[in-house]
């Protein structure tokens, strides 16, 4: 979802996620732009690199369940 309104919007996106992750997501979120950094063992190790990334780069954070993100793609369903 971030890196498809970061491109809709002309924004640079950063995401990490951890080795392994699915190698389709992964395709579709450079597709849209974003600058993948893969780190880690697990998700929580990624959002640990993710959070000291932000504040080495002076990045904002997002993380993967933030209220707004998750309303927002909770309404796919409605959308549908």
């Amino acid at each position: 979802s971030i890196p498809y309104a970061a491109a809709r919007f002309g924004v640079p996106v950063t995401v990490v996620v951890p080795e392994g992750n699915s190698v389709e997501k992964n395709r579709a979120m450079e597709g849209f732009g974003a600058r993948l950094v893969v780190h880690g063992r697990d998700f929580d190790a990624a959002r640990e690199h993710a959070a000291a990334l932000a504040a080495h780069e002076g990045l904002r954070f997002a993380p993967s369940f933030h209220p707004a993100l998750v309303r927002g793609v909770a309404t796919y369903a409605l959308e549908l």
